[in-house]
C-alpha cells in the first residue's frame, strides 16, 4: 500500500462533500484512512497511482456520490515548445508537456511534490525506469529545448541552491546526487534538460535546477518526463497531466514536439485510451451477482469509464 498524506478540507472542496461520507466512499475504493489534526493519512493501492494525489481521489469519489460521470477528456491544445532528444544512451526516453492555468498554492505544491515521489517509488521504480520534472514554465527560457548528454564539469544552480556548482559536484555533493547520481552518469557525462539559453533545467534523474522551481503563486507547468521504456514514461505523463488539471475550471493540456534525428517526431502527452470489450455473464461470474447488462452500463460511469452498451 502507498500511503498518501493530504489536507482535508482540500478533499472536501474538491468533491464537494463533507469528511465522514469521504471516509465511508474511500473505504469503497479499497482505502484505509486515518486523521490527525487537520491531515488525513490515505492508505491507497499501488495499482491507483491517480489517487496518489487529491485531484485523483476526488475524481474518483465524484463519480460514486453521482456527481459527475463517465471520462472528460481535458482540453488539448498545440504549445508551440519543442524538445530535441539526442537520446542519452542510459535514459535514452523524453516527453513533455505543459499544463495551463493549474494556479500552485501551497497546500498544492505540498501535495504535488508528494505526488511526484510516490509515482518516483511506484512506476518509476525509485526514478530508475521512470523520473519527472516539473517546473515554472515562466522560467524556462524560449520554447525550443534539449536533452542532451552533458560534461560533468557543466554548471548550474541545483533546486534549494542559490549557489552554481559543477554537475559531479551535484552529484558528489547534495542528498539526491548521492542517491540518484549513479544511475544514468556515463563517465564524465550527465544527461541534462537544457533550455534555449543553454541553461541546465534538469539533471534526471537527480534534481531538477532552482532556475525554473514551482511555488505558491505558479501558474503554469512544464513537465518533463525521462526513463529508459518508452510506455512506462508516456503513461507517467499521462497521469500527471490529466490528474493535475482535473477539476480546475480553465485548465488544458497542451503538446509538446518531441524530435529524435532520423525519426519522425511526436507529440506529447499522448493521453492514450483504450476500448475493452466487457461481457456481462462474466461479471456476474466473477461477482456472484445477476446484474443486467443495463445495470453494469450504469455502475461503469460511476467508476469513471464511458460505456457503450452493444
Amino acid at each position: 500500500m502507498v500511503v498518501v498524506k493530504v489536507k482535508r478540507g482540500r478533499l472536501e472542496e474538491l468533491t464537494g462533500t463533507g469528511f465522514d461520507v469521504i471516509k465511508d466512499y474511500l473505504f469503497s475504493l479499497k482505502c484505509e484512512v486515518s486523521e490527525s489534526d487537520d491531515y488525513i493519512s490515505v492508505e491507497v493501492n499501488p495499482d491507483r497511482p491517480d489517487m496518489f494525489i487529491s485531484e485523483g481521489m476526488a475524481r474518483a469519489l465524484r463519480g460514486l456520490l453521482d456527481v459527475e460521470l463517465g471520462w472528460r477528456p481535458p482540453p488539448v491544445a498545440e504549445s508551440g515548445m519543442r524538445i530535441m532528444n539526442e537520446a542519452p544512451a542510459s535514459r535514452p526516453v523524453v516527453v513533455g508537456a505543459v499544463l495551463r492555468n493549474v494556479r500552485v498554492d501551497d497546500d498544492l505544491l505540498a501535495e504535488l511534490m508528494q505526488f511526484q515521489e510516490k509515482l518516483h517509488d511506484t512506476i518509476g521504480r525509485r526514478r530508475r525506469k521512470v523520473a519527472i520534472g516539473i517546473h515554472d514554465l515562466s522560467k524556462v527560457e524560449g520554447r525550443s529545448l534539449t536533452y542532451k548528454m552533458v560534461p560533468v564539469t557543466a554548471r548550474f544552480a541545483p533546486l534549494n541552491s542559490r549557489e552554481s556548482m559543477e554537475v559531479r559536484d551535484v552529484l558528489r555533493l547534495t542528498e539526491q546526487g548521492r542517491r540518484y547520481g549513479a544511475l544514468s552518469a556515463v563517465g564524465d557525462l550527465h544527461p541534462a534538460i537544457v533550455d534555449a539559453s543553454g541553461d541546465i533545467i534538469s539533471l534526471p534523474p537527480v534534481i531538477n535546477s532552482e532556475k525554473t522551481r514551482v511555488e505558491a503563486g505558479t501558474r503554469d507547468l512544464f513537465i518533463d518526463v525521462t526513463g529508459t521504456d518508452q510506455l512506462a514514461v508516456s503513461k507517467t505523463l499521462d497521469l500527471l497531466a490529466s490528474t493535475l488539471t482535473e477539476g480546475k475550471k480553465d485548465a488544458a493540456i497542451e503538446l509538446v514536439e518531441v524530435s529524435s534525428p532520423g525519426e519522425a517526431s511526436i507529440r506529447s502527452p499522448a493521453l492514450q485510451t483504450t476500448d475493452l470489450k466487457l461481457a456481462y455473464g462474466e461479471v456476474n461470474q466473477v461477482l456472484g451477482t445477476d446484474l443486467t447488462v443495463h445495470d453494469v452500463a450504469l455502475s461503469l460511469p460511476r467508476m469513471r469509464f464511458d460505456v457503450k452498451e452493444e
